[in-house]
């Protein structure tokens, strides 16, 4: 995904924290994807799922195709990609009861 530097046409939302861009204000900007305020693009860091610690991004092997906006509550850190399953399954239920699958 790319973004672009632009000045605002129109006032917007930001992906990243859901406060308000204004028309004029420099942002970020990605179609399909939305726009963000630029002092955020710089300092999103999605944790792991499984541990809390920042989950890598930037050296993910799927950075350049994933959709953070969708994915990130399940993103797992380099470490903790060696887990198992059932473990993975736990932290996943303790975060979002709602998937909690039942025996």
């Amino acid at each position: 995904m790319s973004w672009v530097k632009l000045r605002m046409k129109f006032p917007g939302k930001c992906i990243e924290c859901s406060k308000p861009l204004k028309t004029g204000e420099v942002g970020l900007w990605s179609k399909g994807v939305g726009v963000k305020h630029m002092d955020c693009s710089d300092n999103r860091e999605i944790p792991c799922i499984v541990c809390g610690k920042p989950a890598g991004c930037q050296q993910c092997e799927v950075f350049e195709k994933c959709n953070a906006q969708k994915v990130s509550p399940y993103c797992l850190c380099f470490d903790c990609s060696a887990i198992s399953l059932n473990k993975y399954v736990t932290a996943v239920s303790k975060k979002f009861s709602a998937l909690a699958t039942q025996d």
